[in-house]
């Protein structure tokens, strides 16, 4: 058979000698010492495909993988360093030495190749790495490929170079980033702590980017790591809580004058974190009688869209009843100027439309192209009617006041995170939440809550359809 297949390896078709390479692998020794001097063939192509095939009928590989890993070319280096995959690390750790020196600092699927060999064994390579590529050079100083290894890599020993490469203002900002990322990946209190550092950083880019990650990683791998409660990621947002928390306390006091109560619940109506936790209260039916009055003569003025429109399921207010008729709405003539006025004040704050809005809500872009104007206004109108999925809104009420109100994120043993109507993530520890219940009235308003007339309505549908 051998003599039968070997003249295809002279084919004029690359595919003929190809095929040819891979049944020689499979004709006994006769036929695997043809392919084994394809190893030397001027193709690369060739010379990994003959790897390949012998990969599958040879009984060790490691003569094969030593011979080609100092191959010309870094696809059959590649080809290597996956065949090494699953085999002992102390048994292929000399190999990947060599594979490693070849590495060109530029060619991201041979790091990612070599990273995945090494998973599990950073710490032990990191050394060889430094002595390799860094020795003698200090962290803002590394060439690419001490650069590449340390981001792929990123073991608890280069913590703190990278923290020096991230926090250099010499370095390209892409540089500094990429060292940012590296540390946010190594799951050390250390290192949790280095970020912390950086987010107060003179560099913008740094601060921000550190802070990010900070806010990220509370919610999974290093949310044992710091004591939360001590760090301030939304110093504005906290002040104001704790604002309202002080007004909340009065309001609630029995022993405080009728119209002290009053004038706290008025207060808090009118605020954005107040009104949430109103409702909050409401919600657990803690809320006294003697304040309801006072808290629905002014919930409703909410600057919150979505707490006017949570406030309809625990207060009255005035003008519930009105009824939008959808067919005498469709009759009245657009004004797509103003239709896009109303959805840059009204929509705009959730909805993103082409490249304007924002992506707490779902995007709008091809809305008018997939609804008739029936359909769209059917949707604005009644907005519980079908919520889309993955936008069901949770309220969770927390052991120190809290409410918050928005879509459900993430969920594991620990935590929680919340994503309110203004974007912003809460981190909320499962031991703090008194209660956490799905609301069945969508995150939208309702056009009342909304503010919106009928030619509004009529308005920005005529808009949505000329888009």
């Amino acid at each position: 058979s051998v003599d039968a297949v070997k003249p295809l390896l002279s084919d004029a078709n690359p595919y003929i000698k190809a095929r040819a390479i891979w049944l020689l692998s499979q004709l006994g020794e006769k036929g695997k010492a043809e392919v084994d001097k394809i190893l030397s063939d001027t193709d690369a192509q060739f010379r990994a495909t003959a790897y390949r095939a012998l990969r599958q009928t040879v009984a060790d590989i490691m003569p094969y993988a030593g011979k080609m890993a100092a191959d010309t070319s870094a696809f059959v280096r590649r080809e290597v360093a996956v065949s090494l995959r699953d085999l002992p690390y102390e048994k292929t750790k000399p190999i990947l030495l060599g594979l490693m020196k070849n590495y060109d600092g530029e060619d991201r699927w041979y790091l990612e190749t070599l990273g995945s060999n090494l998973e599990g064994h950073e710490s032990k390579i990191y050394p060889e790495v430094v002595k390799m590529f860094g020795e003698g050079k200090p962290a803002p100083q590394w060439n690419k490929q001490m650069t590449g290894f340390a981001w792929r890599l990123h073991p608890a020993e280069a913590a703190g170079d990278l923290a020096l490469r991230a926090n250099n203002s010499s370095l390209s900002a892409v540089d500094r980033q990429a060292a940012l990322t590296a540390l946010a990946f190594i799951n050390d209190k250390a290192v949790a702590n280095s970020m912390l550092a950086l987010s107060k950083s003179n560099i913008q880019d740094v601060s921000e980017a550190a802070s990010y990650w900070l806010s990220f990683r509370q919610s999974n791998d290093w949310y044992k790591l710091l004591d939360w409660s001590k760090i301030s990621l939304n110093t504005g947002y906290e002040r104001k809580l704790a604002k309202m928390k002080v007004k909340q306390q009065i309001m609630l006091d029995e022993q405080q004058s009728t119209n002290e109560r009053k004038s706290q619940a008025r207060q808090m109506a009118v605020d954005s974190v107040g009104g949430q936790m109103l409702i909050g209260l409401a919600a657990d039916k803690k809320l006294p009688e003697v304040v309801l009055p006072f808290i629905q003569e002014k919930i409703f003025e909410n600057p919150d869209a979505t707490i006017r429109m949570q406030a309809s399921n625990y207060f009255k207010r005035s003008g519930t009843d009105k009824i939008y008729a959808i067919q005498d709405i469709l009759k009245l003539k657009a004004d797509v100027p103003n239709g896009k006025v109303v959805f840059a004040s009204r929509c705009a704050t959730c909805h993103k439309l082409g490249n304007e809005g924002s992506t707490i809500g779902p995007d709008l872009t091809t809305i008018g192209k997939k609804f008739d104007n029936t359909a769209l206004l059917d949707a604005i109108i009644n907005p519980s009617a079908a919520i889309v999925f993955g936008y069901e809104p949770w309220l969770v009420n927390t052991k120190d006041g809290q409410s918050i109100y928005g879509f459900l994120l993430s969920e594991n043993k620990q935590a929680i995170v919340i994503r309110d109507i203004a974007g912003q993530k809460h981190i909320i520890d499962l031991e703090k939440i008194t209660s956490k219940k799905k609301q069945e009235k969508s995150l939208m308003p309702d056009p009342v809550s909304n503010g919106l007339s009928e030619k509004d309505l009529a308005d920005v549908v005529g808009f949505l359809k000329s888009k």
